[in-house]
């Protein structure tokens, strides 16, 4: 990207980040605000638009991605994407209160949780100069490029679609999401199937993907007849394609009872028998249902005369099978399938009375009581007993597990009572292998008392991705966490400490008494920029902030400090700037970066510097003239045009420049840096 590119997406993240941490008439905003429309216009002045995809971490700009590793434009790409944002456009002559109006809206966005993808339309008449699209896959193909990565081609319109085949592109595209192929609409089913078959150990994935085949079953019950037939087929193929063990996977991770439930009256209705008797026992696996055997041999093999057989024995069979399926949806149960002891046990339970007179093994019977109070719907002292016991043998996720699969009752409730502790929390946090949906619940009960089990887990965790889950949960804290946060501040590991001080930056306001400006020359660099962020957003430590940015020996923080540096300049930078100037090993946009500042330095020292990158060296009988072209050439001619043009020395770089017959050269000379 080119520096005026990257210093307005830099400007417009911190603009946006500044919109959550000061009030709407704080002057800070204003600055921004200016700062943000002067470097958009500078870039509009060549092009009549400027188009800003959004992928994941990632920015396409132009037709090259930024980089996912540069923490600012990660930000804002991240911040974009979980707005369903899939594009952002401007076109030439946007102002001051278009933008801010913008800004305003994804600042109030991410904190009310509503993302603004979903409501694009209504800003189209709101803003005549700025365009939001959704992440909608009419406008956005994902397509494998030459070098076998994901490209984002945006406005390449897809063939006219069926409801029922955006639907099923939507699908493909969530299961083959990380896979780099393309998503068209006769995209293959088993390659679907084989996408979703691999990707294990994540229930969020298999939870969108059961929505999306919910969503399929849904329009194929109310489509019109000519689009029935092929969508039920690739439909059939899916499921057909998918093993029984990701089946059951699907339908134990990513689904509800309810939903499990709906699938089967959905294949029952419109799929082969075969593929329902699938579909069927996938289901009672992943409920804990116990199907009889000899029930699941007999559909099986009616299924197999449903389609193979004689047309009349078919039609009878196919019948007979689906049948089947509709009284047990109805009303799945057994007559008492329980020993009579079994069954005493029940009914001592129900009346609140011990158990004694039948003995379980000591390791299931809290277990077992567990189960039966759920069941039935009855709270007493045993459960609150057993309960304890297994919360003592750490089963936290044993207890998780079977909530997921109870129905509402008082038993349910209870138990999440009993279940919701901080000690719980910390329990689960203290596995690699978190059950990110049980952390979650247990989140949402305890609500602030979740904060130090978090915190504590976040320093002690050597998992990165453990960290990384750890830190979304934690941003979602109120300001309550500022002064957790900072008591863990000083001893923790330099990793622990970036993460810690992100986390403060998503606060609505820093902890009183709380300063970042000791980890703004900590020995890590990925310390001192979450320590950087946070000092540039107040005044009271801008000007230092600055300071330290601009002597750092690390090239991201020095770019960062001087793309600040350009608005305001604090006193006694100046010489730091000069040697970022001088600095033939560093590259060139940072160098760049550099020049530009110098504007606001109208010293000596930075005069000669400037004339220095400037001029060839005076040599015997030669007169001296400009370097070569370059963007440091050009930057420092447009400095002295701006700063030096009555000073005799700069009037003659200046007198050359504008006799040069390079056009971009004699163009800095004549307008210098227009603001």
């Amino acid at each position: 990207m080119s520096p005026e590119v990257s210093a307005f997406l830099i400007q417009f993240s911190i603009h946006i980040h500044q919109h959550g941490s000061y009030p709407a008439d704080h002057p800070v905003l204003t600055s921004a605000a200016s700062a943000t429309v002067f470097r958009l216009n500078s870039l509009l002045l060549d092009r009549e638009t400027f188009a800003v995809g959004v992928a994941g971490d990632r920015l396409l700009i132009d037709g090259t991605f930024t980089d996912p590793n540069h923490a600012v434009l990660r930000d804002l790409a991240r911040q974009l994407h979980r707005q369903q944002l899939g594009a952002v456009r401007f076109w030439r002559g946007v102002g001051p209160h278009e933008l801010e109006d913008l800004v305003e809206e994804i600042a109030a966005a991410r904190r009310a949780e509503k993302p603004l993808g979903l409501e694009t339309e209504q800003y189209q008449q709101r803003w005549a100069h700025i365009r939001l699209d959704g992440q909608t896959y009419d406008q956005l193909r994902l397509a494998e490029d030459a070098d076998g990565g994901i490209s984002f081609g945006a406005d390449v319109p897809l063939p006219q679609t069926s409801t029922t085949q955006k639907l099923w592109m939507a699908l493909a595209a969530a299961a083959l999401i990380g896979d780099n192929a393309a998503i068209e609409p006769e995209v293959d089913a088993a390659q679907v199937a084989k996408a979703i078959t691999k990707r294990r150990e994540d229930a969020k994935y298999d939870r969108v993907i059961v929505d999306y085949l919910l969503q399929m079953g849904r329009e194929i019950s109310r489509a019109p007849a000519g689009e029935v037939a092929p969508m039920t087929a690739r439909f059939n193929e899916l499921l057909g394609a998918l093993d029984a063990e990701t089946l059951e996977r699907l339908l134990a991770l990513g689904s509800t009872l309810e939903q499990r439930q709906e699938l089967i009256t959905m294949v029952n209705r419109d799929l082969p028998v075969s593929t329902v008797v699938m579909i069927l026992q996938a289901a009672a696996n992943a409920s804990g249902q116990a199907m009889s055997h000899t029930l699941l041999r007999m559909l099986n093999k009616l299924a197999l005369q449903g389609s193979d057989g004689p047309q009349r024995i078919r039609t009878e069979a196919d019948a007979a099978v689906r049948e089947t399926v509709r009284r047990l949806l109805d009303d799945w149960t057994l007559e008492n399938p329980n020993p009579l002891a079994h069954t005493g046990l029940l009914d001592r339970v129900a009346e609140g009375q011990s158990g004694q007179g039948y003995q379980l093994p000591q390791e299931q019977a809290a277990l077992r009581i567990v189960q039966m109070s759920l069941e039935i719907g009855v709270v007493g002292g045993m459960l609150r007993d057993a309960l304890n016991e297994l919360l003592d043998r750490g089963e936290v996720r044993t207890l998780m597990d079977l909530l997921r699969e109870s129905t509402a009752s008082p038993a349910v409730e209870a138990i999440w009572s009993h279940l919701a502790t901080p000690a719980a929390l910390e329990h689960l946090l203290s596995h690699d292998d978190l059950d990110a949906e049980a952390v979650e619940e247990l989140i949402s009960r305890l609500g602030s008392r979740a904060a130090i089990p978090m915190l504590d887990a976040l320093i002690t965790a050597e998992s990165r991705s453990v960290r990384r889950r750890l830190v979304t949960w934690l941003r979602r804290m109120g300001k309550e966490l500022g002064p957790l946060i900072v008591e863990r501040l000083p001893n923790a590991a330099w990793y622990v400490q970036r993460n810690l001080l992100g986390l403060l930056g998503t606060l609505p306001g820093l902890p009183p008494g709380f300063s970042p400006l000791p980890y703004t020359t900590h020995g890590d660099s990925r310390v001192r920029r979450e320590a950087l962020k946070l000092a540039w957003n107040s005044p009271e430590w801008y000007d230092e902030a600055v300071q330290r940015a601009v002597r750092d020996e690390d090239p991201q923080i020095v770019t960062i400090g001087l793309t600040m540096a350009q608005e305001r300049l604090p006193p006694g930078a100046g010489p730091a700037v000069l040697a970022v100037a001088r600095r033939r090993d560093w590259a060139s946009e940072i160098r760049v970066a550099a020049i530009r500042a110098l504007v606001q330095v109208p010293t000596v020292p930075a005069r000669e510097c400037l004339i220095e990158l400037t001029m060839t060296r005076p040599r015997w009988f030669r007169a001296r003239r400009l370097v070569q072209r370059s963007p440091e050439l050009l930057a420092a001619i447009a400095v002295l045009a701006t700063t030096w043009q009555n000073d005799a020395q700069a009037l003659e770089v200046l007198r050359l420049a504008a006799q040069s017959r390079d056009g971009a050269v004699r163009a800095a000379a004549r307008t210098g840096m227009t603001p």
